[in-house]
């Protein structure tokens, strides 16, 4: 579950990292200017969503906050499909890096928990399914 979980991660934060930009100017009629920010907000949220995720964690239980990431991200992509302006797109982009933010992080965490006598081995091998 662990690794599908993963892969599945890694195909949506590659749609956002690699292709948010093309999308974004073709697709969407943002200007490049735009595209390039919400690019930027995109892994500037991935950050800092770490940094707000770990903090969080210590107050909230971390499946929940595992379970809500996706959710998050479904309605950042629905954001992103609908972007028709310059600071949507950097909103919707930027909530997408927040829903990607903790996702793989906690799935190597909560594995190597799950797992506890193979933890390095799970972690291994979710970094080849990313």
């Amino acid at each position: 579950m662990f690794a599908g979980a993963v892969f599945g991660y890694g195909i949506l934060e590659t749609l956002n990292g690699n292709w948010a930009s093309l999308y974004l100017v073709s697709e969407r009629g943002v200007t490049v200017q735009a595209a390039s920010w919400a690019l930027t907000a995109f892994w500037a949220m991935v950050t800092i969503g770490r940094l707000l995720f770990a903090e969080l964690s210590t107050k909230v239980s971390v499946l929940v906050i595992y379970v809500s990431l996706p959710i998050l991200l479904a309605i950042a992509f629905q954001g992103v499909s609908r972007v028709r302006r310059d600071v949507g797109a950097l909103s919707a982009f930027g909530m997408a890096g927040l829903g990607c933010s903790a996702f793989f992080p906690l799935s190597i965490s909560l594995a190597g928990d799950e797992f506890s006598a193979l933890s390095s081995v799970m972690s291994g091998e979710l970094v080849a399914f990313y």
